[in-house]
This record gives C-alpha cells, structure tokens and sequence, in this order.
C-alpha cells in the first residue's frame, strides 16, 4: 500500500505538471466528422472570440501535442451523466443538385427506382434513425432492394460521393448547414420529410481543465455556437 500510494502520488504530480505546460492551450478530442465539418469551419470566429489561445484539435494545430487526456472531448452518442448536449440531428436525403434535376422530372412515387443510394453507418447506433427502406416506406416511394448501395462510415466521405454526383445518402443538417443554405449540397424531397435523432453531439469537460479560464471561456463559446446551430436547425426542419 505505500509504495502504490506513493505511485499516485507521484502520476498525479506528472497531470499536474502537464496541465502547467499548457498554459494558453485548449486541447479538444472530437469525432472526424464534427471536427471536419463544424469546428473547423468555425476557426477564425473561434480565435475571435478566444485571442491568445493556441488549440490542438485531435492532435494537430497551433499548440503541439501533449500527453494526457484532452480538455473536452466531443461525440455523437446518447447523452450521459457529465455530458453536455450540444444538439441533436435532423436526418433527411440529401444529394447534388444535378441528380435532384435527374429525378425531378421523374413521376413522383419511382424517382429513386434504379437510382443509386449511398449508405451511412455513423447514425447505426442511434435507435430513432431508420435506414433507406425505412425512409422509403415512410414516403410511400418504390426502390427496389433499398439496401444496395455503397457503405460509408464517415459522413466526410459520404457527402463527397454526394458531391460527385455518386447517389443520395440519408444524412443528418447539423454539421452540413450552410452547404445547405448555399446550395452546395441540395434536398431533393425539401427539408421536412425527415427524423430526429435520439443521439446528440456531446461534450465532456475534464472538471480539473475548467479551473482554467481558456477552457470556460471555450465552453462558454461552444454552447452558445450550439445554441444558434439548433436554432437554424429547427428553422431548416419547419421550412
């Protein structure tokens, strides 16, 4: 027992430290797909209201990679004692504005008949999200074997076969607002015929990293940006 107390002791007086040598520093674990499509597009408003502050996101930034557990870590999944919820998804098909002018001018019930569907599999875990047959009953549209199709497990690589005019995939308008709004990425069957999810994108904060100033003031930055993501969010849905 005393030399496993000592052995504590001494770990953490090394978190200690490590805390110590970020300074200025926030670093932020998060999954690829939040990372790529709604932080990083956020980075120069996040500078701006964060000055002097170095972050390393997912190992790579302006502050160098550091052992130990991050400041916040974020991810989609249900809601837990000591998460908080950022918010929840709208899932609808979505596809290039080119196949939605391939498929407007076909008879309403069979524009997805013989027509590719791209699959996502970072919404399988969430109960309240169906899959393409499911969407398909749902409209009362025909597609014979729904299933086929290629997979994805990333929504990244996803809304790039999207983008290449590869099919429509079921994908959810939280990380891909404005390429909605902008017209880079178009909803052939408009923006109310989908579903909610039960997962959320969350975030955990280590207790110990919220007695430093930065790390409050980033919480304090990402809810409220969440806040205005849910809110435009409701607003795409009702349209």
């Amino acid at each position: 027992m005393p030399g496993l107390a000592r052995a504590f002791s001494e770990l953490e007086a090394v978190v200690d430290t490590l805390d110590m040598q970020r300074g200025h520093e926030i670093h932020i674990a998060a999954t690829l797909d939040f990372a790529d499509l709604w932080l990083v597009p956020r980075l120069a408003a996040i500078r701006a209201a964060l000055p002097n502050v170095s972050f390393c996101l997912n190992g790579e930034g302006d502050a160098r990679h550091r052992l130990g557990p991050a400041d916040c870590e974020i991810r989609f999944g249900p809601a837990q004692n000591g998460t908080e919820l950022l918010f929840t998804d709208y899932i609808i098909p979505v596809g290039s504005s080119e196949n939605m002018r391939r498929i407007s001018v076909l008879p309403k019930r069979d524009r997805l008949e013989g027509f590719p569907l791209l699959h996502l599999d970072a919404y399988k875990d969430d109960p309240a999200v169906g899959d393409w047959a499911d969407w398909l009953c749902a409209n009362r549209m025909r597609r014979t074997s729904p299933e086929r199709g290629i997979r994805f497990r990333r929504i990244t690589a996803a809304l790039e076969a999207v983008h290449a005019d590869a099919g429509l995939a079921l994908c959810g308008l939280a990380l891909i607002i404005d390429q909605i709004e902008q017209g880079r990425i178009a909803a052939p069957f408009g923006l109310t015929r989908g579903g909610w999810t039960s997962h959320a994108y969350v975030a955990k904060f280590r207790s110990d990293a919220l007695h430093r100033p930065q790390v409050r003031r980033f919480r304090e930055w990402l809810l409220a940006e969440s806040e205005t993501t849910k809110v435009r969010l409701s607003e795409l849905s009702a349209t």
